[in-house]
C-alpha cells in the first residue's frame, strides 16, 4: 500500500501517479496488492502467470478514463510491471523512496526562456509569460489539438497558433518565436470582433489577451451570486443564491474605489464579498418572499479551491478609451493569503503569488508590459521582451514591484505531504 496523504494538484495527477507507480514497481517487483490513494485514486492490478492482465484506476470519471493522459498511465504501468516482474519483494526505508522529484531547474521549467520583441508585442509577451506559470493552460495545449464540435475555426486557429508559439518559446529559437508570435497575434485579432477597428500592430491591454486565451481553452472560474439578509427576530442572516452560476476566465477585482485598505486580501473581499449593506430597491421578491430593508450581495467561487487562480486587478477606470485613466494605487501582498471566504464550502484556501504583470504608463494603449514569474525554489525572474536576458529579482525588490501588479496568477499553498509505504511479503 502506498499512501499519499493529500491528493496531488489536479494538473499533476496523471504524471505524479505514473511516477510513483513506476518507482514502486521497479523497487518492489512482484506484489498482488493495490496502490491506495495515489493522487486520491486507487489502482488495482490483476495479475496472472506473473503478468498484468488488467489495470483499473478507481475514482476516475468516464471522461478521465478515456483521456489520453490516463490511458497512457494505464498502458505504461502494464509495461513497467511486466518488464520488471518478477523480483524479490524488499521493504526499503522512506529515505530511499524519493517520491517527490527535485524542483525543476530554471532551464527545465522554461524560466530562462524570454520572448524577443517582434513589433509592439510586449502585451502579448507579458501575457503569455505569466500563462506559462498557469499549468492548466499549458496542459490544455499539450498533445495533438483537435477541433471541438462546437468550436469556431477562429477559436481553433487561436489555440493552434498559441500552441506553436509556446513550443517555439521552449525551443529558444528567436526567429521561430517571432514568426509564431506574429501568427498568434493575427489569430488573436481575428478571433475577437471587438479588435476589428484596431491596427494589427496596435497595443492591446494584456488582460484582453489573457481573457481570450483562457476563454478559448475553456478555463473558467464558476461564480455564484448570493444575498444575505436578516428576517425579523432572526439572529443569524439567511443566505440565498441568485440565478445560475456565471463563468469567468478570472476574478475581476475593482480597486478604483477601494479606499479602506491597500491589502490584496481586503481588496478582494470588499470587491467580491462586500460588507456594506445595499438598499432594497434592487431586491426582486419571488411570490411572497420577504423583502428586507437592507441586504449584502457577494460573489463566491463554486466548488473546491483550485490549484491556480488568475486574478485581474482593474486598474483602468473611465467610461471610454477617451477618458480612461490608470489607478496607480499600491497594493500590499502577503506571502500567504487566506482566501477561504471566497469559496462557498469555506475550505482552507491559502494562496501565494506565482506570477504577475505590471504596466508602465497611464493607459493600456501605450506604455510597456513586463512579466514576473517565480520558480519552484521561490526565485523570481523578470521577463521584458525588449531585453535579451532573463534577470533574477531579489525578494526585497519584488515586494516593491508587486505593489503595482496588474494581472496575477495565484498558486495554492499546499500543506506538507507525507508519503508512507507498507510492503507485505
Amino acid at each position: 500500500n502506498v499512501t499519499n496523504n493529500g491528493a496531488f494538484p489536479p494538473d499533476q495527477q496523471a504524471g505524479k501517479t505514473q511516477e510513483i507507480i513506476s518507482k514502486i514497481l521497479q523497487d518492489l517487483g512482484k506484489t498482488d496488492g493495490y496502490f491506495d490513494q495515489i493522487s486520491g485514486k486507487t489502482v488495482t492490478a490483476k495479475i496472472k502467470d506473473e503478468k498484468i492482465q488488467d489495470i483499473n484506476i478507481h475514482g476516475l470519471s468516464d471522461q478521465d478514463r478515456i483521456s489520453p493522459e490516463w490511458k497512457k498511465v494505464i498502458e505504461n504501468t502494464k509495461n513497467i510491471f511486466n518488464t520488471h516482474f518478477p523480483k524479490k519483494v524488499q521493504a526499503k526505508p522512506l529515505s530511499h523512496f524519493q517520491s517527490i522529484p527535485p524542483p525543476p531547474t530554471d532551464k527545465d521549467g522554461g524560466f530562462d526562456k524570454n520572448i524577443p520583441h517582434f513589433g509592439n508585442s510586449c502585451y502579448i509577451a507579458a501575457s503569455i509569460q505569466i500563462l506559462r506559470s498557469f499549468p492548466p493552460a499549458i496542459q490544455a495545449l499539450s498533445g495533438k489539438l483537435n477541433r471541438k464540435a462546437d468550436e469556431s475555426k477562429k477559436d481553433f486557429k487561436l489555440r493552434e497558433t498559441l500552441q506553436k508559439f509556446n513550443q517555439a518559446i521552449d525551443s529558444g529559437d528567436k526567429a521561430k518565436i517571432a514568426k509564431t508570435g506574429a501568427k498568434f497575434r493575427d489569430a488573436l485579432f481575428k478571433a475577437d470582433g471587438s479588435f476589428g477597428d484596431e491596427e494589427k500592430h496596435a497595443q492591446l491591454d494584456s488582460q484582453d489577451v489573457i481573457r481570450m486565451v483562457l476563454e478559448t481553452l475553456d478555463l473558467k472560474v464558476q461564480l455564484q451570486e448570493s444575498r444575505s439578509y436578516k428576517r425579523p427576530n432572526e439572529t443569524e442572516p439567511t443566505k440565498r443564491s441568485v440565478g445560475q452560476p456565471t463563468l469567468d476566465p478570472f476574478l475581476r477585482v475593482q480597486i478604483a474605489n477601494q479606499e479602506k485598505s491597500n491589502n490584496f486580501k481586503d481588496i478582494i473581499q470588499e470587491s467580491l464579498c462586500p460588507s456594506t449593506p445595499i438598499d432594497n430597491q434592487n431586491w426582486k421578491p419571488e411570490n411572497n418572499d420577504f423583502k428586507p430593508g437592507k441586504y449584502t450581495q457577494s460573489h463566491q467561487i463554486v466548488g473546491s479551491p483550485p490549484q491556480y487562480l488568475p486574478v485581474h486587478l482593474e486598474r483602468i477606470s473611465g467610461k471610454s478609451k477617451d477618458d480612461a485613466s490608470k489607478v496607480q494605487k499600491p497594493i500590499e501582498f502577503e506571502e500567504k493569503i487566506d482566501l477561504s471566504f471566497l469559496f462557498d464550502n469555506k475550505k482552507d484556501a491559502s494562496y501565494s503569488v506565482n506570477a504577475f504583470t505590471v504596466h508602465a504608463g497611464q493607459s493600456p494603449d501605450g506604455g510597456h508590459f513586463i512579466a514576473y514569474r517565480r520558480n519552484a525554489e521561490g526565485q523570481w525572474h523578470k521577463y521584458d521582451d525588449t531585453k535579451e536576458d532573463v534577470p533574477k529579482v531579489t525578494d526585497n525588490d519584488i515586494k516593491e514591484i508587486m505593489k503595482q501588479a496588474y494581472s496575477v496568477i495565484l498558486k495554492k499553498v499546499e500543506k506538507p505531504q507525507d508519503v508512507s509505504i507498507e510492503v507485505g511479503s
